[in-house]
């Protein structure tokens, strides 16, 4: 452990402070790379569905505006893995983790924070569309864990396998995050 605290190491071999997190520490082939590998829902899904994925569908969805802040919005799951809605809000120290590295994301590629509510209501209508094509169970259960009445965003998921979903996510990000810092 250091003045920084515990740490991980990411794929490309750096080293990630959670308590301490830093912008030289943020790599987006690191975000893109664990965003691929992970599962929505806790894997409880019909089959394989990634964080990337998701998040490449919402910034596809999302008005020009704000195209860069939905891409990113879930990018601190990158270092925290996808947490389930109904235990995230018995884990409080976990949000307190995610808004300081989702922080230092933001300032890093230079995004609005905290995020626009537009990519709240993009979140919740794409929670509809998971659900209902990949839940495993009844869409009642939206109720339960915060949506709000939205229609289903009406992307198609396709299952990427991570090495697809990670190249795509990269993608996006040189086109809408990384070409909008210059």
């Amino acid at each position: 452990m250091s003045d920084r605290g515990n740490y991980m190491t990411t794929c490309s071999g750096g080293k990630f402070y959670p308590q301490d997190p830093r912008e030289s520490d943020i790599k987006l082939d690191d975000i893109a790379h664990a965003l691929s590998q992970l599962c929505r829902y806790g894997g409880h899904l019909k089959r394989f569905y990634s964080v990337a994925e998701h998040c490449i569908h919402i910034c596809r969805a999302a008005p020009m505006e704000f195209k860069r802040e939905a891409l990113m919005h879930d990018a601190s799951e990158a270092y925290l893995v996808d947490m389930p809605r109904p235990i995230k809000a018995m884990m409080p120290q976990y949000t307190v983790l995610e808004k300081g590295i989702e922080r230092v994301i933001a300032n890093k590629f230079r995004l609005r924070y905290p995020w626009p509510p537009e990519i709240k209501a993009l979140d919740n209508a794409i929670l509809l569309t998971e659900w209902n094509t990949l839940g495993c169970g009844d869409a009642e259960v939206l109720n339960i864990i915060g949506g709000n009445g939205e229609k289903p965003l009406g992307v198609t998921l396709r299952g990427w396998a991570p090495e697809v979903a990670k190249r795509l996510f990269i993608d996006e990000a040189l086109m809408w995050v990384i070409g909008g810092l210059q």
